[in-house]
């Protein structure tokens, strides 16, 4: 499963049904339309909600769904600047729905937009206090904006709300760009997860327990390789290892998907990096 910005779940995938108003969602289970169907091409679904929008036939919660479900299939194809509508779209027809809000920021996040994705990400957690998922991307856009404090606040609140590796991993990186000391609470964290999986090598180089080398020895597939070159540079950057660090970051951007976080971590890094 691929490791997209938008939901997280343990591989963090680009999905966007999390938290659905129930109201809503309870009336799209029972429609059986295709717009909705997990396993349904990225194409079809594009089609079937279109028609579905365009019939304008359906209750406001569906049609806030089928603009969601459409945004989600556009974001996929990188069709971003549609994406964005059909979140907008979604939130027109119902102002409190988080995964659309936690889309939309994301398309900000992919715009370089942090401002504009934070603030997305806080009404998502408005309208759902327990999306630990908008916690954890509200986290990771601090730590692109430089703003380790509160980076840290919210991260701690996503693996609260529920446990998952590059949670606890996103948490070390911002404690050790904030300078502060936090081993013990980082080697807690990662007990709880198998290290003999991905991406447990990544947290044995943040516990000292394997070197660089090995992290990218261990990436076997591609999405494994986008990530030990990210946060390897992560490493190094907090290590002092500029130079290093910025190499991996450029070799990042040919390796790793756009919709990935990690791209995403890359080139905010680098902008930071090359200010004068």
């Amino acid at each position: 499963m691929k490791r997209r910005m938008v939901y997280p779940t343990a591989a963090l995938a680009l999905a966007l049904l999390v938290g659905a108003p129930s109201a809503g969602w309870a009336q799209v289970q029972s429609g059986g339309n295709v717009c909705f169907a997990s396993a349904t091409a990225v194409d079809d679904r594009i089609a079937a909600c279109s028609a579905l929008i365009e019939a304008n036939q359906s209750p406001k919660p569906v049609l806030a769904m089928a603009y969601l479900y459409r945004g989600k299939a556009y974001a996929s194809k990188e069709l971003y600047d549609l994406a964005y509508g059909d979140y907008s779209n979604a939130l027109t027809l119902d102002p409190a729905n988080a995964p659309a809000l936690q889309g939309r920021g994301n398309i900000g996040v992919f715009k370089g937009l942090y401002d504009e994705a934070a603030s997305d990400y806080t009404l998502a957690i408005e309208a759902d206090p327990k999306f630990w998922a908008a916690y954890r991307e509200r986290g990771i856009v601090r730590v692109f904006q430089g703003n380790y404090a509160d980076a840290v606040s919210d991260l701690q609140r996503s693996l609260k709300l529920h446990g998952e590796p590059y949670g606890a991993l996103w948490l070390q990186i911002a404690r050790l760009r904030s300078g502060a000391t936090t081993m013990t609470e980082f080697a807690a964290n990662a007990a709880a997860f198998d290290r003999a999986i991905w991406p447990g090598p990544v947290l044995d180089l943040y516990l000292g327990k394997a070197a660089a080398a090995q992290v990218l020895a261990a990436a076997t597939a591609p999405d494994q390789k986008c990530e030990a070159i990210v946060y390897v540079a992560e490493w190094q950057l907090a290590m002092g290892q500029t130079a290093d660090a910025q190499r991996g970051f450029t070799q990042a951007l040919g390796v790793c998907p756009k919709d990935f976080v990690e791209y995403q971590a890359a080139t905010a890094e680098l902008n930071r990096l090359r200010k004068p």
